[in-house]
């Protein structure tokens, strides 16, 4: 699995199990740990914030080797994983600083948390704002910052939706044009967007089974987040 994708699937899982708004989780992960690498924006699993500085580390190891020392040398707040889960609040509720960044097991707590506002509160959008801070005008801010995230999870989830549906009918479609060639001499990037030279499909046929020659406009693909 893509690391892009871990916090995704773990908050997606924890979702389910504790009857959480779709998205409301995969969304606390982005505004938590939402970091671009590679090109791609998601949250990252082997974050760590000490005293209010983000670490984003490659490795679940050196994370965790990070979580150790500065754990042991008693930091006031270090943030831990997916969720941000901090180690001075909620530590205890984890065995090790390797359980603490385990994605499946910070989303479950992450999960039960959020499951706990909601029924202190009683309203799903009140318990979200209130993941990262009780103070009102903190968890205002972060609250909006939800509602954002969640919008474009959804956005997203469209366009890839969309993606597939269009690349299933240019499959099933027979006078769809083949891609000739995918390489640096046949891309060019402009501005971000892609340009790909495909075959003719009158190149594909024999003279008695060729379509109409035609001239097929393909929109330019826009790589995703």
């Amino acid at each position: 699995m893509h690391l892009s994708k871990v916090c995704k699937n773990a908050a997606i899982a924890a979702e389910a199990k504790y009857n959480i708004p779709d998205k409301m989780l995969q969304a606390i992960a982005l505004v938590e740990t939402g970091h671009e690498r590679n090109g791609v924006h998601s949250a990252w699993p082997w974050t760590v914030n000490n005293s209010g500085r983000g670490h984003y580390f490659k490795t679940q190891s050196e994370a965790v080797e990070y979580v150790k020392k500065n754990v042991f040398l008693k930091q006031s707040s270090v943030d831990i994983g997916c969720f941000q889960i901090n180690a001075k609040w909620h530590g205890g509720a984890f065995s090790s600083a390797a359980k603490m960044l385990n994605p499946d097991d910070g989303a479950d707590y992450a999960g039960a948390f959020l499951k706990s506002l909601f029924e202190e509160f009683g309203d799903w959008k009140i318990a979200a704002s209130r993941y990262h801070s009780r103070n009102a005008i903190r968890a205002a801010r972060y609250g909006h910052k939800i509602e954002r995230a969640i919008a474009d999870i959804g956005l997203a989830a469209s366009r890839e939706k969309n993606r597939s549906e269009m690349t299933e009918k240019e499959v099933s479609n027979p006078a769809t044009l083949r891609v000739h060639k995918k390489t640096t001499a046949s891309i060019h990037a402009a501005g971000g967007v892609q340009l790909v030279f495909f075959t003719p499909a009158s190149r594909l046929f024999s003279d008695a089974e060729r379509p109409a020659d035609r001239l097929i406009e393909l929109d330019a693909i826009h790589g995703s987040k």
